[in-house]
């Protein structure tokens, strides 16, 4: 793993959601740090639409309701890989 990149846990989320993210890591073919940081923010996502929620059963549900207004999973992996490469071409001169 690269330096300064820590694994997001998905195990803290219900199933659905963490299925959901793997699988937009997956579709999205990018380099590794960058489907880290996307999975991390895409958990953070959740993580904070499900705190309010007290039982398991809520947060499943709650979490199903996101997943489907986030949209198709195949889109929403080329939508982030787009950003994500337009933000390194247009700003990587910034930082270095």
């Amino acid at each position: 793993m690269e330096k300064g990149h820590k694994k997001t846990d998905l195990r803290n989320l219900p199933t659905s959601a963490a299925e959901f993210i793997k699988l937009v890591i997956q579709k999205m073919r990018y380099r590794r740090n960058i489907r880290e940081e996307v999975q991390t923010e895409l958990a953070g996502h959740f993580e904070d639409e499900l705190k309010d929620c007290a039982p398991d059963e809520d947060k499943e549900q709650k979490a199903r309701q996101l997943i489907e207004e986030f949209g198709d999973v195949k889109l929403l992996a080329i939508l982030l890989r787009c950003g994500e490469q337009w933000l390194f071409e247009h700003f990587k001169p910034l930082v270095s």
